[in-house]
């Protein structure tokens, strides 16, 4: 793999993780990459709808989450 790929990090998670697979352990329970994988989704449109564009930097301050 050379720089000039531009291969991006969630491309990289994603390609590797199937839905039904355990991804994280949070409040004693196994979330599925699937459900993580939904609240990116989510969280992408949601900005999206707010304005911000591909390249905006964000700044939060959040709970210790998977949610976030």
């Amino acid at each position: 793999m050379t720089m000039e790929e531009n291969l991006r990090l969630e491309d990289l998670i994603a390609g590797s993780w199937t839905a039904a697979q355990p991804m994280a352990w949070f409040e004693g329970e196994w979330w599925t990459a699937g459900r993580i994988f939904r609240l990116v989704d989510e969280n992408v449109k949601r900005l999206k709808e707010a304005g911000f564009s591909a390249g905006d930097r964000i700044v939060t301050m959040l709970a210790n989450s998977p949610s976030f």
